[in-house]
């Protein structure tokens, strides 16, 4: 059976693929230079709605598209399974507090990991870091 035949699978995958969006995103205005507010005009979406997404949220239907044709040439970023955990534990919070939900997990792992004197495997920092509200 296929991963995208499945309800489970097709949720895992979108959001793989969200994240993939997110991270192309993200690398394209570091190694440019582009401000958000440029890339989110390109996206025909205010600043405000990309910045939620960049944060965790799910992208709309009329939003999905144009981000994804948008991403097409970028180079695909590795995703480390982490950030796709994070994404399907989020799903369960309304979309206004979904980056609350986000910083929560990435706060309450660190905290752990603190707790038991262990320094977090340096993917899962950099995993973490993005879904943290003081780094954003």
């Amino acid at each position: 059976m296929e991963l995208r035949e499945t309800w489970a699978g097709d949720i895992l995958l979108e959001q793989l693929h969200l994240a993939e969006m997110r991270e192309a995103i993200r690398a394209h205005a570091a190694q440019t230079g582009t401000p958000y507010s440029a890339i989110a005009s390109e996206l025909k979406m205010s600043p405000r709605r990309l910045r939620d997404f960049l944060a965790g949220t799910e992208l709309t239907n009329d939003d999905w598209a144009p981000v994804a044709l948008w991403c097409e040439d970028k180079p695909t970023p590795q995703i480390v399974p982490e950030t796709v955990a994070l994404g399907v534990l989020a799903r369960w919070a309304p979309r206004k507090h979904v980056r609350d939900v986000r910083a929560a997990i990435a706060n309450v792992t660190r905290a752990e990991y603190a707790r038991i004197g262990r320094q977090l495997p340096s993917w899962t920092a950099e995993a973490l870091v993005e879904f943290d509200i003081r780094h954003s």
